[in-house]
């Protein structure tokens, strides 16, 4: 089975495909896996995005005492979506998920790398987070 999603002609709703594509990958597509018989779903085309962090590795980092090791740790283990599996009950079927993932930029920004005591270091002191498309 195909199915292709597009704006209008001329997308007068202004609909952001990238956005969409993302949206597509995470709701649609986790759905389709689950249906019994389906074995793969593909999401195709469309830009990926992805965020792209840009550090002061030579001013901020230092004085924080931060390793670029410790950064990306702290990503992996913060941006994480995972299934957490099915409850049948009566007729319906509910889906447990863990999600982790970040929504925004802003929450990638604000997100605490480091804690000593009562100081905290949040990634927007040490690196600036930006939205790209590959």
């Amino acid at each position: 089975m195909y199915f292709r999603i597009q704006p209008l002609s001329g997308n007068p709703r202004q609909v952001d495909m990238d956005f969409m594509h993302d949206f597509i990958d995470d709701n649609v597509r986790t759905r389709m896996e689950r249906v019994e018989g389906v074995s793969q779903v593909d999401v195709r085309s469309g830009a990926e995005r992805q965020i792209q962090i840009h550090g002061r590795i030579l001013t901020a980092w230092p004085q924080r005492d931060i390793t670029i090791n410790e950064l990306r740790e702290v990503l992996r283990s913060r941006n994480q979506d995972i299934s957490g599996g099915d409850i049948d009950s009566g007729k319906r079927r509910y889906l447990l998920r863990t999600t982790g993932r970040f929504r925004t930029v802003e929450d990638i920004e604000d997100m605490i790398i480091k804690r000593r005591g009562d100081s905290i270091t949040r990634l927007k002191d040490v690196a600036e987070a930006r939205l790209d498309t590959l």
